[in-house]
């Protein structure tokens, strides 16, 4: 059945098949190596049709095996017969095929079942010149991306929000963006360069983004693709019904254009200014709640926030994150099941 699995080699169930290091760049060969139980081990496998499966990264769906020359690799996938798997039940193993070559070896399909929590950063024209190799083969797992803040105006576009997401394209990261609020109205003018303080030109603005995104041929693809972030101190004064109907409405006119759309708020506004029980009813939840002093994601893991109001599928655990390949302070941020859909 479709699901996430190990595959592990039937004589020597400690051997899996992942790949070496965090990168799951293209290109990047898969062998059987000993179990470091890390996401590198686990796969969603997925039926397609006439016995074939996929066998995608969980790290990012769009990468999938690819027989190469001999070799098992990681590639986008783009539906080839290079890409399709038979995986034949014999007994108590599996055989693996691929365009009728067998892979060597007798083969365990360990279904895993917990849930998987993942390592992203959130980031913007502030963490300036990232070096986009370094956060490939760190224990980064998504990154959300600043699209740009407030009106319709391409000046209030974010400066590296392009480059950003043509570098998570280019080491196959997984990516949302979001949008940073100030709107004071719902209803304003659609058009550019007329200063409406509206949640209508911020939706406008961020739909000009993503067709930009499209027409290049990328698409954000976590589960919650756009985010709509709302912690400006200068708007708490029209009311948490106010607030709550502003946010509905831009989540609700993104999903109708076709993409996922969730809300980031910090603990003060989720229990404050937000009907957070509400939204979190409707969107994915993205909450900023910091932990005391530097930690790590394997720290944060153990923990959780105080905040306890409604669900989230995101935490922002930290503002003065250390990650190789980013100069300064970086956001910190879990995932939870991030793929799953909404």
């Amino acid at each position: 059945k479709d699901g996430i699995y190990k595959i592990k080699n039937y004589n020597n169930d400690k051997q899996v098949f992942r790949t070496r290091g965090n990168s799951i760049k293209s290109g990047h060969t898969i062998k059987l190596y000993n179990s470091n139980e890390t996401k590198q081990e686990l796969w969603n496998i997925t039926y397609l049709e006439d016995n074939y499966y996929k066998i995608s990264s969980i790290k990012n769906p769009n990468i999938v095996w690819t027989y190469n020359n001999g070799n098992i690799e990681l590639q986008r996938w783009d539906n080839i017969e290079s890409q399709k798997w038979k995986l034949d039940n014999i007994n108590e193993y599996y055989q693996i095929n691929i365009l009728d070559t067998n892979i060597e070896g007798n083969f365990i399909l360990d279904e895993y079942t917990d849930d998987i929590i993942y390592n992203g950063i959130d980031i913007s024209y502030y963490q300036g010149n990232i070096d986009w190799n370094k956060i490939s083969n760190s224990n980064v797992d998504f990154v959300i991306i600043r699209a740009g803040y407030g009106d319709n105006f391409e000046s209030q576009d974010d400066k590296t929000f392009i480059n950003n997401v043509i570098e998570c394209e280019k080491y196959n990261i997984s990516y949302g963006v979001y949008l940073y609020s100030y709107a004071i109205n719902t209803e304003g003018s659609d058009e550019i360069n007329i200063n409406s303080e509206s949640v209508s030109s911020e939706i406008f603005h961020i739909k000009r983004l993503l067709d930009y995104l499209k027409d290049e041929g990328y698409e954000p693809n976590i589960n919650t693709q756009v985010f709509y972030d709302m912690e400006d101190d200068s708007t708490t004064y029209l009311g948490k019904e106010t607030l709550t109907n502003m946010a509905d409405y831009f989540c609700n006119n993104i999903i109708n254009y076709g993409n996922s759309c969730g809300i980031y708020a910090n603990k003060n506004w989720l229990t404050n200014y937000l009907n957070s029980n509400y939204l979190s009813s409707k969107y994915n939840i993205w909450l900023a709640e910091w932990l005391d002093g530097e930690i790590n994601y394997e720290d944060a893991t153990k923990l959780k926030p105080t905040y306890n109001l409604s669900n989230y599928k995101f935490w922002q655990f930290s503002s003065i994150g250390k990650i190789d390949g980013i100069e300064g302070y970086v956001d910190l941020d879990l995932g939870y099941n991030i793929f799953d859909k909404l």
